[in-house]
């Protein structure tokens, strides 16, 4: 059990190590047991983290420097959630520093996963393109508070300043 424990923590320190020398995040699956000694690690390395919550004893934990990588960390529920996996996965990929090639090499290895093509519309007025989203036969829907699929121009409306705040964060952290 002990060295389980000292194994999470070296792989905290690592990803200390490489995240205070320009990787923008890192990311390590934690049993919560074991969370307030990988925080104790990150905060002793001068790094900061945020921890989410996942199915049983488990927690993911994402360590960062940059205020800005919190905002785009924080981002991921509602790209897990509207997106395909896909585009989940090449935002998962980037945030950790993963080389396009490498993305799109384990995008393809996928069992199952659809290409990551598609058609990309803008439904209304507004700065960000991105709007609706849809492959194969899977489309972004959202249903309002009673329970009413809304229709494609009120999703725009809805997720237009998020997504637009999203690309500013990441056109930002490109030109840095």
């Amino acid at each position: 059990m002990r060295d389980r424990k000292l194994w999470y923590i070296g792989q905290a320190e690592a990803l200390c190590y490489l995240v205070a020398r320009g990787k923008l995040t890192a990311w390590l699956l934690v049993p919560r047991a074991y969370i307030p000694d990988v925080r104790a690690v990150v905060a002793e390395s001068h790094c900061a983290c945020l921890v989410t919550e996942q199915a049983g004893d488990w927690a993911e934990v994402w360590v960062y420097y940059r205020p800005l990588a919190a905002e785009l960390i924080g981002a991921l529920p509602l790209v897990r959630a509207l997106l395909p996996a896909a585009v989940s996965d090449w935002y998962v990929g980037s945030l950790c520093g993963y080389s396009t090639p490498a993305i799109e090499s384990y995008i393809a290895g996928r069992e199952g996963q659809e290409p990551l093509s598609g058609e990309l519309r803008d439904e209304g007025p507004g700065d960000a393109g991105l709007v609706a989203y849809t492959a194969g036969r899977k489309s972004l829907a959202l249903v309002d508070d009673d329970g009413v699929s809304a229709p494609a121009t009120l999703i725009a409306s809805r997720l237009r300043g998020a997504f637009t705040r999203l690309v500013g964060h990441v056109h930002r952290l490109l030109s840095l």
